[in-house]
């Protein structure tokens, strides 16, 4: 298959910018809901990536298993 040049790289880029308007304002959430002490900025944002790749990763695995 034939690469689709910069617009898949530039979907890709999307789709996390737009899971990460999800994940982070969860992720605070949780941190305050179970009294943790509040990460900076830019960690959160690592945990957040973090999470968007594991619950990619489990979609995908959930999605390609065969029983």
């Amino acid at each position: 298959m034939a690469s689709r040049g910069p617009f898949q790289l530039v979907s890709i880029l999307l789709l996390l910018f737009t899971a990460n308007g999800i994940f982070e304002p969860l992720e605070v959430a949780l941190n305050r809901a179970w009294n943790t002490v509040n990460r900076s900025y830019l960690k959160n944002q690592i945990v957040s990536l973090g999470l968007i790749f594991a619950c990619g990763t489990l979609a995908m695995i959930s999605a390609t298993s065969r029983r």
